[in-house]
């Protein structure tokens, strides 16, 4: 039991009110033994009373509350005493209590606020109705929330005190308001009714309830509001159990009135599936996952792939940016939809990974919203929708994109795989640049005049992402830096006409065109760095244009190729290099065809060098 000061004890029973008296004052009857008490027991009993006044907590067995005299008063709740005096704070608070019933006043002397002056000025501006709310919402707030998997430090003092701050400066319209609508969020609450003392292994009881969330939240997102009319005016846009997940956004009022925003015009069903998602980001916050920011340049440090994923910093960061989403472009309908319900099929791993490449692959086709201008149109975009879509659809993709942020594995004596941590700079850079990779590849193809079937393409996807996770990491890095290099736009992929975008891109797509059809992405690499370092400047140049015109037989060029002599490897490529024609209609490329199938023929043979001169020979070589 704990006992404020402004006065003594009277009895040891937690019986809150005296019959017939409803302000609860007990005043207990003095006997006359006590009034004959020696006056140095008395000076005891004051000595104790004024320890009183300056201790929080007292056991209710303790001695001295066998003690009393005539000028003492108390106002008792079913944990807490609060002793009076005869100061004008002490009629106060005895007024307040008056305008209330029994259980309201038990519940106000338990809430720890009876005895604070801002509580006290405020409820004389409150109507009986208000009063009975705030007691209610008072109450509610001593159940403690299970917002998200972290331990519960709320205070629900300080919070109540924040908020009483907070009604004080409102106007008496909003201040209804809110307090009509905390009421109803405290009414909620169901109460755990535990005993709030240590158990046997000196532990306080979970008595935490995902029933309290609401009043929590609300209370906050008044409290921390900038503009609580506007709040409590856009929440009327919102069902009651959008708003109780809305709540668990409007907590950060920047980043919950965002949202509200960006929701408030949506159908219902994009509303219930974008705050289901979003909200449940937040509750997912687990208290002992690290903050990817730990690591710093020059760090030897490692950690698991998905280390930081119930981080609050994550989860705020996806919340941010599935808000910036919708921010920049305009989505359809449709296209919201399928976004969260993708979303919520997904391990979190999948969710950053489809979001990062939703951010940038879309600032990569389309740009970004200009600071005073309109959202970017992209609901009638097919073609890169349907790019962005088989990318961040595409499960090796999502895993390319999420490792690409990590630098080398290696397993631990337990058989667990870590990766070495990048400083943030390095890891969102090398992130990007295997985003523009994927996309850029995704676009070209799409507007390829050749690739007309979407099953084609999105194998171009699936082997290109496959094909990069088997380099190591720092392999993977430096390729995907080479590449990038070669995309780099100064307008957005969409704004260039289709001619411009294969002339520009031509040495890229012959690049990824090997990396998809090949089978040994490390050999194939390991080829080329060869015929860089041995072969002169034109067969280097000529490689990757060899490889693509090889096709499905890529393999057994790259073969050719590391098993022919200097000469024969500059005839080969140089040979597949002039049968390379992306942009062949069907009568050459019946053509090409047939002279390649013819150098393989040859070398099916196994013919030796002399042979080998004479067939680049007879072919112009």
């Amino acid at each position: 039991m704990k006992i404020s000061s402004h006065a003594a004890l009277s009895h040891t029973q937690l019986q809150t009110l005296n019959s017939g008296n409803k302000s609860g004052l007990q005043q207990p009857p003095i006997g006359e033994g006590e009034k004959s008490t020696s006056s140095e027991l008395k000076s005891a009993v004051s000595a104790t009373a004024e320890k009183l006044k300056s201790s929080a907590h007292l056991s209710i067995t303790d001695p001295v509350n066998n003690f009393v005299f005539e000028e003492t008063r108390s106002v008792q709740g079913k944990h807490n005493i609060i002793l009076l005096d005869d100061s004008e704070k002490s009629k106060l608070m005895v007024k307040v209590l008056d305008r209330l019933d029994k259980a309201a006043q038990t519940s106000l002397i338990d809430s720890d606020i009876l005895d604070n002056d801002n509580f006290l000025h405020l409820a004389q501006q409150l109507s009986d109705e208000e009063l009975q709310q705030f007691v209610a919402v008072a109450q509610g707030l001593q159940s403690a929330p299970q917002r998200n998997k972290m331990p519960n430090l709320n205070i629900s003092i300080i919070q109540l005190k924040e908020f009483v701050e907070t009604l004080s400066l409102l106007d008496s319209q909003t201040r209804t308001q809110v307090l009509q609508q905390a009421g109803e969020h405290a009414a909620k609450v169901t109460s755990t009714g535990g005993d709030p003392s240590y158990n046997e292994q000196g532990l306080l009881p979970n008595s935490s309830s995902s029933s309290a969330n609401d009043i929590h939240n609300f209370v906050d997102a008044v409290n921390n509001s900038s503009n609580v009319p506007e709040m409590l005016q856009g929440l009327q846009n919102f069902s009651a159990s959008q708003q109780s997940n809305l709540l668990q956004l409007l907590v950060s009022d920047k980043l919950g009135n965002q949202v509200m925003q960006q929701l408030q015009d949506k159908s219902e069903p994009i509303k219930d599936s974008a705050l289901q998602y979003l909200a449940g980001l937040s509750k997912n916050i687990e208290s002992f996952a690290p903050e990817y920011r730990l690591a710093v340049s020059g760090d030897d440090a490692a950690a698991l792939l998905n280390h930081d994923n119930h981080s609050a910093d994550t989860a705020f960061g996806m919340i941010e940016q599935s808000v910036e989403l919708m921010e920049n472009y305009n989505f359809s309908d449709d296209q919201l939809e399928d976004m969260f319900s993708a979303l919520h099929g997904l391990q979190v791993s999948d969710q950053r990974a489809y979001l990062e490449i939703t951010s940038s692959g879309l600032e990569q086709l389309v740009g970004l919203k200009p600071a005073l201008g309109d959202k970017l149109e992209i609901a009638e975009n097919d073609a890169v929708m349907q790019a962005l879509e088989d990318v961040r659809g595409n499960s090796q993709a999502r895993d390319l994109v999420f490792k690409s942020r990590m630098g080398l594995s290696q397993l631990d004596e337990e058989g667990r795989k870590f990766y070495d941590i990048k400083d943030q700079f390095t890891a969102k850079k090398d992130q990007g640049n295997t985003i523009d990779v994927l996309i850029s590849e995704a676009f070209y193809s799409i507007n390829d005049a050749q690739l007309d079937a979407q099953s084609s393409y999105k194998k171009n996807t699936n082997s290109l992402a496959s094909h990069m996770l088997e380099l190591d990491a720092d392999e993977r890095d430096d390729l995907t830096a080479q590449l990038g290099n070669m995309v780099e736009t100064k307008v957005p992929l969409e704004q260039l006409e289709a001619e411009v975008l294969q002339q520009n891109f031509s040495e890229f797509k012959q690049r990824t065109d090997s990396l998809v059809a090949t089978s040994d992405i490390e050999s194939l690499l390991a080829t080329q760095q060869l015929v860089a370092g041995q072969l002169d400047s034109q067969s280097s140049e000529n490689f990757w244009k060899a490889t693509a015109a090889a096709g499905d037989k890529i393999d057994r060029a790259v073969e050719l190729i590391n098993q022919s002599p200097d000469n024969i490897k500059q005839q080969l490529i140089s040979y597949l290099a002039d049968n390379y024609l992306p942009e062949t209609k069907d009568q050459q490329q019946a053509q090409v065809k047939e002279n390649i199938d013819a150098l393989f023929d040859f070398f099916e043979k196994d013919p030796d060098a002399s042979s080998s001169k004479g067939f680049f020979q007879s072919k112009g070589y």
